[in-house]
């Protein structure tokens, strides 16, 4: 249905924008259907740090909306409110300076291409209650070294850390289900992934062109293994694929010539 704008006059609303004092809203922003705030963007895109307020003129802010932050190059620091519930595809795409962001729980979904080329991003811990990474989602962020994944999740996206080339080490929660298609393509530091029982889907490549990938943990859960070998193709010193007798995970290893790493559970 519709949804009506806002446009309240900024300077009587407080906002801050790491400086406690201040009381000018830096922020553009407009009322959803359900009487809430959606961030559409920066009034000052110059400005390094960023406190996202809990409310604007007595409305919580819920959303930061479609490529709200895009191309914010001096973004360094982000803070965001609890009560935020959504932050939409490409929110934070390109913000190439960006080193920490905080996120809280109350986020339910991050869309897409969210942190899309963010490569100075080094750290992030995702919220307890997400329980989907949207592909793309952290594509390129080359600097990546520790991410913190929800106990809840459930689902990997596509290229959800395509080219992560700095992540070295990653903990797949034991809900995990699916693993998109390229979903850790060149993460080149990655050198062991155990793939948590219940785990049933591994799309295509989900792990290809991860040079120093040395070993790598199947669980017998495992229905479906994408297409031919692209799974692991040009994991250069894979020596051990672990998994279980008579598992669907052993016989694709069979099946495309990696019978001399099998390692049996």
């Amino acid at each position: 249905g519709c949804e009506s704008l806002v446009n309240p006059s900024p300077t009587n609303i407080p906002v801050s924008t790491g400086t406690p004092d201040s009381s000018t809203s830096i922020f553009d922003f407009e009322q959803k259907s359900d009487g809430t705030l959606r961030i559409t963007g920066l009034k000052d895109t110059s400005v390094e740090e960023v406190v996202v307020p809990k409310e604007i003129g007595g409305r919580t802010v819920t959303e930061i909306s479609y490529s709200a932050f895009n191309w914010c190059s001096n973004l360094k620091s982000v803070k965001l409110p609890d009560g935020l519930e959504r932050i939409e595809n490409a929110a934070f795409s390109n913000c190439t300076n960006l080193t920490e962001i905080e996120i809280p729980d109350s986020v339910t979904y991050i869309g897409s291409r969210a942190f899309f080329y963010c490569w100075s991003l080094t750290k992030i811990e995702l919220p307890d209650n997400l329980r989907s990474i949207s592909k793309n989602t952290f594509e390129e962020c080359a600097n990546l070294t520790d991410v913190v994944l929800p106990k809840r999740l459930v689902s990997i996206g596509d290229n959800a850390f395509y080219r992560c080339v700095k992540l070295a080490d990653i903990e797949l929660p034991s809900g995990v289900l699916e693993i998109g298609e390229l979903a850790f393509y060149c993460c080149e530091s990655l050198t062991a992934v155990t793939v948590p029982d219940g785990v049933v889907s591994i799309g295509n490549a989900a792990f290809s062109f991860c040079t120093n990938l040395r070993e790598i943990e199947l669980p017998g859960s495992i229905l479906s293994i994408g297409d031919c070998d692209w799974m692991v193709s040009e994991c250069s010193e894979l020596s051990s694929i672990i998994v279980e007798k008579g598992s669907l995970a052993e016989q694709w290893a069979i099946v495309f010539g990696h019978s001399d790493k099998l390692v049996y559970k």
